[in-house]
């Protein structure tokens, strides 16, 4: 995305083992790869799906053939790939690993929200999470007063990884001013509970 990304790769026997991606110009990176990944922190990639919405993505334009029509070639057969879609702000690091290297088992795991920090004016910020086992999850936003201005799951929800967006905006639909947010996460099951907190900056 002319030269939006600064990126440095290794892989063991054809699988891609680790990427590390310095966005320079920020925006969508689009990434085709042979076997599942996901970020370091835990949190799954999304499919790539459509066109690339980066402005910045220029799409290789061949003008000549680079080999001759009369050249006589082995068939070549390609292994499927993949393609993920990675929103990234300007001067961030990203580390993505092979998925089946992320460790969930066992764990209540909440990621850092992303964007962060972020304007709502520009979009919503993505809050993942992995949850260990089926169960009811509570999932808030509080100010850093500990009021509470949001939530954002109430619902029961199978055991594996889960996201949802917010706009910055309490449940009327009133937009929170800028500041320090805390992200409350709480799944239970029979007498059993786990918690995970997080922090986020809003800035309009």
């Amino acid at each position: 995305a002319y030269g939006g990304f600064e990126v440095s790769f290794n892989w063991e026997n054809g699988q891609i083992k680790k990427i590390v991606i310095k966005s320079n110009l920020g925006g969508n990176c689009r990434i085709r790869v042979p076997n599942e990944v996901a970020l370091s922190n835990g949190r799954f990639l999304d499919s790539a799906s459509g066109d690339n919405p980066n402005p910045f993505f220029a799409k290789a334009e061949i003008k000549k053939p680079v080999i001759s029509d009369s050249s006589k070639l082995n068939p070549i057969i390609l292994k499927p790939t993949l393609l993920y879609d990675l929103p990234t702000q300007t001067g961030q690091t990203y580390t993505i690993i092979d998925k089946n290297d992320v460790e969930v088992s066992g764990k209540l795991v909440l990621m850092q929200n992303c964007p962060n920090p972020y304007n709502p004016l520009k979009s919503d910020t993505r809050i993942d999470y992995i949850l260990r086992s089926d169960g009811h999850v509570l999932l808030c936003i509080y100010d850093i007063l500990g009021r509470k201005v949001a939530t954002l799951v109430n619902a029961f929800q199978i055991a594996g990884p889960h996201w949802i967006g917010w706009n910055g905006r309490l449940e009327n639909g009133t937009p929170v001013a800028s500041g320090i947010y805390i992200v409350s996460l709480l799944w239970k099951k029979d007498k059993e509970r786990l918690t995970k907190y997080g922090k986020m900056v809003l800035l309009r």
